[in-house]
């Protein structure tokens, strides 16, 4: 069995980190508020202004504290949707906010890594994992290697990708209708409505990646 995702060390990083610089942001809050509130072109929201106007000495530990807080709710944010992968020799376990999926060996045509996006493709040609690692490439590719499943270091379908406009005759409406709102998601950057709707498109038989603001997309394979 291979564990592919943070070390034990970036483990510990990922999680002291926002603590650390959180909580040197709340202890400094007070006195970067009293600066801020000098600034006239400078607005602040209110509860800040009026947190500015706190004082005594209990002031700066109470916003050191409140800095631990939101650094721990960071760190769990990161750790939440930060990807991890555990491999044997006849499975992958891929587990991202905090759901755990299981892909079977036998079943995975390919495995690659995509700019820094792992990769896993059934039979179909169909995308089942599309999700940002946190290890090193070569850490990736050794693993999957090593258990024997199908690496490959390019895109099989790079080539296959064309540019998606709106009504596009080889795709159907359902599948239009998806990629429209989604573009209207990427205007936005709603990031987490982008992803969705990928994975929406995707069970009508079409994969879609985005390059340069735009959606390319890809039918699935009829088995």
């Amino acid at each position: 069995m291979t564990h592919v995702g943070l070390s034990k060390a970036g483990k510990v990083a990922f999680f002291i980190g926002p603590l650390v610089l959180c909580g040197i942001l709340g202890w400094f809050l007070p006195v970067l508020l009293y600066w801020a509130m000098t600034i006239e072109w400078l607005p602040l929201p209110g509860w800040l202004e009026k947190l500015s106007l706190l004082k005594g000495f209990w002031v700066p530990f109470a916003t050191t504290a409140l800095g631990l807080i939101a650094g721990a709710w960071l760190a769990d944010v990161i750790k939440k949707e930060t990807l991890d992968v555990v491999l044997t020799d006849c499975k992958v376990e891929a587990t991202l906010n905090r759901e755990k999926t299981i892909f079977i060996k036998k079943d995975i045509q390919y495995v690659f890594l995509n700019h820094s996006n792992l990769v896993i493709v059934g039979f179909t040609g169909r995308e089942w994992l599309h999700a940002e690692h946190a290890s090193t490439k070569k850490r990736v590719r050794d693993a999957f290697i090593s258990h024997g499943y199908p690496w490959i270091d390019t895109d099989p379908f790079q080539n296959d990708y064309r540019l998606w406009v709106p009504d596009t005759t080889e795709l159907p409406p359902s599948a239009n209708a998806i990629l429209t709102e989604r573009a209207k998601a990427m205007k936005k950057d709603k990031t987490k409505d982008v992803k969705l709707l990928k994975r929406e498109v995707e069970k009508l038989g079409v994969t879609v990646q985005n390059k340069e603001k735009h959606q390319y997309w890809r039918l699935h394979k009829e088995v």
